[in-house]
């Protein structure tokens, strides 16, 4: 139950902090992620030691930490930041469990280790990187949350269905409705801005965040009268407009 913090933690940092935009809907629907998070993993607290209650909560507020500043690097190639963070974390482990005298497990273990960590935290990590850039941290934050709900679906499989488990369905169905649902959009104005990340041109109805110009280069190998993607330093004239949005790296702006 504790761990849902992480999410609380990342919110409250996106919206306080990096000034990312929450409206009604999406603050309903972190409550009630959150609420059937809450549910799912409701249980006695009874033993439990205020010291290891804090270490988790500092646990989630680092979390919080990495979900946003994750973001600001979201638009760099996601399987080389999915990578770094991968080693980041995987060889200070290594290195504590080594000086504890902890042994390598067999070759069959640790290979077995190994896919499930590929899958579990190397492609979650990708995916969540496409996330964070397409909805920003809090909203990733919110539907992030519903981790809990698919595990419960997936250990339905040998248990019961059980009255907790429809209600938090139901909190978390709903929830997933309103951000849906939501749209922000307002006049806004960007101001110059110089980067790289890959990108989508289109002949007609293209972004019109990346209307530049290229060199031959930028465009080896492409149809520049096709829809395509690519990736090349550009730079972003100011630009006043309306559309609907949300809180990616090209619309950090006050409300």
């Amino acid at each position: 139950m504790l761990l849902n913090l992480e999410a609380v933690f990342t919110v409250l940092i996106a919206v306080g902090v990096v000034k990312e935009h929450l409206g009604r809907e999406g603050w309903a629907a972190a409550a009630l992620t959150l609420s059937g998070a809450l549910v799912l993993s409701a249980g006695p607290l009874g033993g439990s030691q205020w010291q290891g209650v804090l270490w988790i909560a500092l646990a989630c507020l680092c979390w919080g930490i990495d979900n946003n500043l994750s973001q600001r690097l979201s638009l760099r190639n996601p399987l080389q930041i999915s990578a770094a963070k991968a080693l980041g974390a995987a060889v200070p482990m290594l290195a504590v469990a080594h000086l504890q005298g902890h042994a390598i497990p067999f070759a069959w273990m640790s290979a077995s280790l190994l896919g499930i960590g590929s899958l579990g935290y190397g492609v979650s990590i990708w995916l969540d990187m496409v996330a964070l850039a397409s909805l920003g941290a809090a909203k990733e934050a919110v539907v992030f949350s519903t981790a809990p709900f698919l595990g419960a679906l997936v250990a339905l499989l040998g248990s019961p269905l059980s009255p907790s488990l429809v209600l938090a369905a139901a909190t978390m169905a709903l929830s997933t409705g309103l951000l849906l649902r939501s749209s922000h959009g307002h006049w806004h104005r960007h101001a110059e801005l110089d980067h790289q990340h890959r990108h989508f041109h289109a002949p007609v109805n293209g972004d019109a965040h990346h209307i530049h110009s290229h060199r031959p280069e930028d465009l080896a190998d492409l149809e520049p009268d096709q829809p395509f993607w690519h990736s090349h330093r550009h730079r972003h004239d100011p630009l006043a407009h309306e559309h609907p949005h949300v809180s990616d790296v090209h619309h950090r702006h006050q409300h």
